[in-house]
């Protein structure tokens, strides 16, 4: 879709003086749309898939000897303040700038990340650190259009959620 330079003008106006959260949604036939989140109320979510920066799926580690995996979870309020819970409880909010280049994209970031900065468990350190990397170098968020998927995509990796 192709937007006047006025238009396009206004919108980023609009945008920065509103309070909304905006990202891209992945809609069905493979093309995105700059869209409020979805879930502007409450969502929660949980963490069903970590790659790192080369791609590779980092496992989630699992609790001692058995099988249940740690669960790492995050809630979406007001659609811009971001709650992870990874080992740490991480407080962040998301942060969209409308660019006017040829491509009329958005770039999405995170403010100042907050921690309660207590030790997590010695499995869960290194996905917390890979956690907190993405965050820092985040450059798109796309929550499908049904809501029930968030992906956060970052220089350091990729997180995929699956609503709760």
């Amino acid at each position: 879709m192709k937007i006047g330079v006025s238009l396009l003008a206004s919108l980023c106006v609009a945008l920065s003086r509103s309070s909304m959260a905006w990202i891209l949604l992945s809609n069905n036939d493979g093309t995105s749309t700059l869209s409020t989140m979805a879930s502007a109320a409450t969502a929660n979510y949980v963490l069903r898939r970590l790659r790192n920066s080369t791609g590779e799926v980092v496992p989630l580690p699992s609790r001692g000897n058995s099988d249940q995996i740690y669960e790492f979870t995050l809630a979406v309020t007001d659609g811009d303040r971001f709650f992870f819970e990874i080992g740490n409880i991480l407080r962040t909010t998301l942060n969209v700038t409308i660019t006017t280049d040829s491509d009329s994209t958005s770039a999405a970031s995170f403010g100042d990340i907050l921690s309660t900065r207590l030790m997590p468990p010695p499995p869960v350190r290194p996905i917390e650190d890979l956690v907190v990397d993405i965050l820092e170098s985040t450059t798109k968020v796309i929550e499908r259009q049904d809501g029930d998927r968030l992906r956060i995509i970052g220089d350091a990796g990729k997180m995929t959620f699956v609503q709760q």
